[in-house]
């Protein structure tokens, strides 16, 4: 494979096409949105997404290209590859879902434009830090992906009927929470870079692995520290109690935008962390990552097999899978020279992740949707009876939270399904815990869609006039549910074209 070709400024323009076109687009909206009258600014979320779908073209051509546009880029800082393709897929897919949503929940929002660009900028940080391959690239795709984020929760309170009696004051409370967590961080993942780059004398992955001479124990408390941050954008533990106050406290489309679009770029992101490290002794990556990804799992999936809110349990539900995404990006870290893993459990393990993530986004987003078409039922009780009075929209729904659990044919299975190859022979512990709390979440998956199927308090006739919503929630919950079946369905072709 050879790598892309890096002839100057106009080169890694091209290379970083898509990033450049999402930036280059919410700097357009930003302007345009203080031009264009109130009444029309609904029209900057379709130009929004007009900027979207140039991204994603762009991300399909250089998938299309030849070999060599494929590999290390832009003097070794970013890699162009299987995981970067479906990453950068996935989140240009997820933006134009949450831009439709943005329209929907808040029509005649004054900062319609405020919340495309950040949606934008915060789509660019998230397939940045799939790109990263440099520790000062990692550090700034990190703050483009936070820093909309806490704008996005802070302007998007949420929506009338959640169950919320002081919405001011819980979107306050989400979006301190959020800042502060993201602050330390950030402030832990700067001081990460700092060790790691002064003891190894640079900041590319290659320059950091192969240095000589260098401090074992500084390096393995730099590594760690910048762990920690994407750990964060990841919604993973330690530093994930911000992401269940974040979903119930401000809008439906802020909640999703937090438990999807950061987490795509963070999982892929520690994946080439440790992957890069693995070899140099430092620490043991794979183990490490390992045992955070059984945390989340366990910790996440039986949180949410306790909540009542349906906010909350979703909320947690994402945690929990992101312990799933993080033991591919453990298996990942195996393929390190010196190390017990493999090219092949590598190879297995990029597979994994390239499905799985476009898999997640599509079920976790048909979840959201769900709640979208049904703003005033908060909680499992506001669900029973809803069987009878919305079959479609809860035939839908239950294919979400099928499809996050990994039944088929959603393409989470096969996301899931080839995770546990990739560890099984590494980190069978992993793949133990996998399957182990796969289980759980089956549990309150069906706890929830058998909410919907029971009778209603008065027997199941229509108790939220609200629920007769228009076309667009309902178009929108079809259609990501529809996408969680044909990742499932197309997967081969997924992969051929990544791979």
């Amino acid at each position: 494979m050879t790598g892309p070709d890096e002839s100057g400024l106009l080169g890694a323009v091209l290379v970083l096409l898509p990033e450049v076109v999402l930036v280059v687009g919410a700097v357009g909206c930003l302007v345009l949105g203080s031009w264009t009258p109130r009444r029309r600014l609904r029209r900057l979320s379709w130009t929004a997404t007009a900027v979207v779908v140039v991204s994603a073209t762009a991300t399909l051509v250089q998938l299309l290209a030849a070999d060599d546009v494929r590999g290390p880029a832009v003097m070794g800082t970013v890699e162009i590859d299987a995981l970067s393709g479906g990453a950068r897929l996935a989140v240009a897919g997820s933006l134009i879902v949450l831009l439709a949503m943005a329209r929907r929940e808040a029509p005649t929002d004054p900062r319609a434009a405020e919340v495309a660009v950040l949606l934008l900028l915060g789509g660019a940080g998230a397939q940045l830090l799939a790109l990263a391959t440099d520790l000062s690239v990692l550090l700034l795709a990190f703050l483009l992906a936070s820093i909309p984020l806490y704008g996005l929760l802070a302007l998007t309170p949420p929506s009338e009927g959640t169950g919320q009696s002081d919405r001011a004051g819980r979107t306050a409370e989400a979006t301190v929470k959020t800042y502060l967590l993201g602050a330390l961080a950030g402030v832990l993942m700067m001081l990460g870079v700092v060790i790691t780059a002064g003891v190894a004398g640079g900041t590319t992955y290659g320059v950091v692995a192969g240095a000589d001479d260098v401090p074992p124990a500084a390096l393995a408390l730099g590594l760690v520290l910048v762990l920690t941050g994407l750990l964060f954008k990841a919604g993973a533990p330690p530093l994930h109690p911000w992401l269940p106050d974040a979903v119930t406290g401000c809008s439906t489309t802020a909640g999703a935008f937090a438990t999807t679009v950061p987490k795509l770029g963070a999982v892929v992101a520690v994946g080439r962390l440790g992957e890069s490290f693995a070899g140099t002794g430092a620490l043991p990556v794979p183990a490490i990552v390992g045992v955070v990804a059984v945390t989340a799992m366990a910790w996440g999936n039986l949180a949410a097999l306790t909540q009542r809110d349906v906010r909350r349990l979703l909320a947690w539900s994402t945690i929990g899978q992101t312990g799933f995404l993080l033991a591919g990006a453990a298996a990942l870290s195996t393929n390190a020279p010196g190390s017990a893993g493999t090219s092949v459990t590598a190879a297995l393990a990029a597979d994994a992740l390239a499905v799985y993530l476009p898999a997640y986004a599509a079920a976790n987003l048909t979840c959201f949707a769900g709640l979208l078409a049904c703003p005033p039922r908060g909680s499992l009780e506001d669900w029973q009876g809803a069987g009878r009075t919305r079959p479609g929209v809860v035939a839908a729904l239950g294919i979400g939270l099928l499809a996050l659990v990994g039944t088929p044919p959603a393409g989470v299975l096969v996301g899931k399904s080839l995770v546990l190859a990739a560890t099984w022979d590494p980190l069978p512990w992993v793949a133990v815990g996998l399957v182990v709390t796969s289980v759980v979440s089956l549990a309150y998956s069906l706890r929830w869609f058998g909410a919907c199927l029971a009778p209603g308090p008065d027997g199941g006739s229509p108790s939220h006039a609200s629920d007769e919503t228009a076309g667009t929630p309902r178009m929108l919950l079809l259609t990501t549910a529809a996408a969680a079946v044909v990742v499932g369905l197309g997967a081969g072709p997924i992969l051929a074209l990544t791979g």
